[in-house]
């Protein structure tokens, strides 16, 4: 999995000749990707509540023990790569600004949502 420290917008690639993609970035509408979001509580019980749901309609197995002990925002962001959205659904949650917000619009989007995970052939 492909993690970072602040997610940016490519103003610009550069002519490379090696492979690897070099490009101008800009940060600044990430700037909250650098601090500790302390969200709050009531948002976090509420996307669990509705992802218990999720889960429960589609008869899946979550350990929930573990999943309480990871930070929120791991858990968002590993769902988005998971649960099948459509792209401009994942695109959204991916930009994002904060996590309160991440998590509010994905409780939207799965409470909305009847299509299970992917399976890991796809």
């Amino acid at each position: 999995m492909l993690t970072g420290v602040c997610r940016y917008r490519i103003v610009q690639e550069l002519p490379h000749e090696d492979g690897y993609t070099i490009a101008r970035v800009d940060w600044s509408d990430f700037e909250h990707d650098y601090q500790d979001e302390s969200v709050e509580s009531p948002i976090i019980e509420h996307f669990k509540v509705t992802l218990r749901d999720y889960f429960d309609r589609h008869n899946m197995q979550v350990d929930w023990k573990v999943l309480d002990k990871l930070p929120i925002e791991q858990v968002v962001n590993n769902l988005i790569l998971i649960i099948n959205l459509d792209i401009d659904s994942k695109q959204r949650l991916l930009e994002s600004p904060t996590v309160s917000h991440r998590l509010e619009l994905f409780s939207n989007l799965i409470d909305r949502k009847v299509v299970p995970l992917r399976s890991p052939s796809q």
